[in-house]
């Protein structure tokens, strides 16, 4: 049970396979309730910026880690071992190194409760170590062609650079950083909101008024993935190194598009969305100067 919203960015997905991974379960086997306040918790934040794989990622693992301590503890008696010398996966507990001394969780976790309270659970779960936040690196290059005499902007192709660290589940990676890249290059050149201030009125409140980049208007993209990976235990901070992708690609959407156009026709263009009205004022202006 998760308190996240998957609003697309397949985080149900991701967390499904985070949960299957140190289980060593298949995914299918894994199933996930969310998006109902009735289950008693919510993210207080929201599902903001993609990031709920960085955000639950670990709370899922730390709540694994957690199930796999207690039931070390309660295989351990039967095992005749220390808890600490026990791995739980596959559905088994057995001995480390000694794979044939194993036990079920079917016959394991239908014994009495009472048979199984038998003293300390093992170690300790490792916290994750506070103060430390997780940042990547991220490029965005764009190509555009200026038309100088009706001012109209027309993205040639893009490209973005990131390091996420590892890659839970690459198809969405390369998702998020096409999105954020269409998501930057909107912002850059359509959408722009309007208000009536004086009637107090959203001029901008459906797609027929405030207007996004379609599929036309998608140049090609192009991702450089750099994944590179800090080993570590997979609930030790981030999600087995995961360093989240969220929207990335869209932080330097608006800047490169106006350096693009300033390498197009020589003139900075400082106001978003830089609409063909814009731009043909932009140059209008810059005669004049001259």
């Amino acid at each position: 049970m998760s308190g996240h919203q998957d609003l697309g960015t397949g985080s149900n997905t991701a967390l499904r396979a985070l949960a299957a991974e140190p289980l060593g379960i298949s995914f299918e086997e894994v199933s996930i309730l969310t998006g109902d306040t009735n289950l008693g918790q919510y993210d207080y934040w929201g599902a903001r910026a993609s990031r709920e794989l960085v955000t639950g990622g670990p709370l899922i693992l730390c709540a694994i880690e957690e199930i796999k301590q207690k039931i070390r503890g309660i295989a351990a008696p039967k095992l005749e071992a220390n808890p600490d010398d026990l791995e739980v996966y596959e559905k088994k507990v057995y001995v480390k190194g000694v794979e044939e001394r194993a036990i079920s969780f079917a016959e394991l976790l239908t014994s009495s409760v009472v048979g199984s309270a038998s003293g300390p659970m093992g170690s300790s779960f490792p916290l994750i170590e506070k103060g430390v936040k997780a940042r990547q690196p991220l490029v965005v290059a764009i190509e555009v062609e200026v038309d100088i005499e009706t001012g109209e902007v027309k993205p040639i192709k893009i490209i973005t650079g990131n390091c996420p660290g590892r890659m839970v589940n690459p198809a969405v990676v390369k998702g998020q950083y096409d999105g954020g890249a269409m998501m930057g290059l909107g912002l850059a050149l359509y959408e722009k909101f309007s208000y009536d201030e004086k009637n107090s009125v959203y001029l901008s409140c459906s797609y027929t008024d405030y207007k996004v980049p379609r599929a036309l208007d998608t140049p090609p993209i192009d991702n450089v993935i750099v994944e590179e990976v800090v080993e570590r235990p997979p609930h030790v901070g981030l999600p087995y190194g995961a360093l989240a992708v969220g929207e990335l690609g869209c932080w330097g959407g608006a800047a490169v598009v106006a350096n693009a156009i300033y390498n197009a026709i020589g003139v900075r263009v400082k106001t978003a969305p830089m609409t063909a009205e814009v731009i043909v004022k932009a140059i209008t202006s810059c005669k004049g100067d001259k």
